[in-house]
């Protein structure tokens, strides 16, 4: 029996109708299915075929029958052949660690769509996230005891997918303001490709980050074109951070154990060999003692 069902609308977490299937849900994966979605006027969105990318949540069930039947009425879902609002059917899956799963989804039934629908491209459907952003150092670290979630803006990001940016490279030589170490940084270099997590973030999000990278000063923020890893969707107007370059230095300097650890600790999201070779690498040459 299939045991999970993926969201995009007003079921995901933070949505209206979330607190429907929050005492059902083991487990919420952020992922991604193929398809188009629409913004209807009625304040939920609607999923019909097609070739783009849909994101939204892969939630486990713990009682899939009493989970399902609460959903179908929901969705308007009253079985095979009826007059449904939405059809419900068996999806393939992708999760953002690159994971295939069959789950349920609902699509919509109707043949024309209401005038005022607008498509969703390349993004979850919602209003509270209006911005992408790429991260590709600290704030790869987004669980308890990160930064994000000490400082309570975990709220505030939400992952959509594993991004690579191409014409760069990683590298660990942002000086710190008080000159004692460095921290992440990329350097254009064509060739080269930089993996990293794209979010969708907030207003209060995007705040946060302006604070955080030190803004424009230490950081100046940009936007960039970043593809989505292992799909041909190319995501614009991608917000990320550049060392400004009075804060570059070509000169070796230490990473602190505690951003190595940050580091580290964010790094299960990007794929390998640039996981090991890459980025742990650059951090294990900046800390002697640092174990791949």
């Amino acid at each position: 029996m299939i045991n999970q069902v993926f969201v995009y609308g007003t079921l995901m977490q933070g949505e209206i109708n979330h607190h429907i299937i929050s005492d059902y849900a083991l487990r919420i994966t952020p992922a991604y299915i193929k398809g188009i979605l629409y913004d209807l006027p009625y304040g939920y969105p609607a999923l019909v075929s097609g070739n783009g990318l849909v994101f939204g949540e892969l939630i486990e069930l713990s009682d899939v029958r009493e989970a399902m039947s609460v959903l179908d009425d929901l969705e308007g879902y009253s079985g095979p052949g009826k007059d449904n609002l939405y059809e419900r059917e068996i999806v393939t899956v992708q999760t953002i660690k690159g994971e295939h799963c069959l789950a349920w989804t609902y699509r919509w039934a109707s043949r024309a769509l209401p005038d005022g629908a607008r498509r969703v491209q390349n993004r979850r459907w919602g209003h509270k996230y209006p911005y992408l952003y790429f991260a590709y150092g600290s704030c790869l670290h987004n669980g308890p005891g990160s930064r994000l979630f000490e400082h309570g803006q975990s709220s505030e990001f939400c992952p959509l997918a594993i991004g690579e940016l191409a014409g760069y490279r990683f590298a660990l030589n942002k000086i710190a303001a008080d000159g004692s170490s460095v921290y992440a940084n990329l350097m254009p270099q064509l060739g080269n490709s930089v993996f990293g997590l794209i979010y969708q973030i907030s207003d209060a999000g995007l705040e946060y980050l302006d604070r955080r990278e030190g803004y424009p000063h230490h950081y100046e923020r940009t936007t960039l074109k970043v593809k989505i890893h292992g799909e041909d969707a190319i995501l614009t107007e991608v917000i990320t951070y550049l060392a400004h370059p009075d804060m570059v230095t070509d000169t070796w300097y230490p990473v602190s154990l505690s951003y190595a650890e940050e580091l580290r600790k964010g790094s299960h999201w990007l794929p390998e060999p640039y996981r090991t070779q890459v980025f742990l690498h650059e951090i294990a040459r900046h800390s002697g003692n640092y174990e791949l």
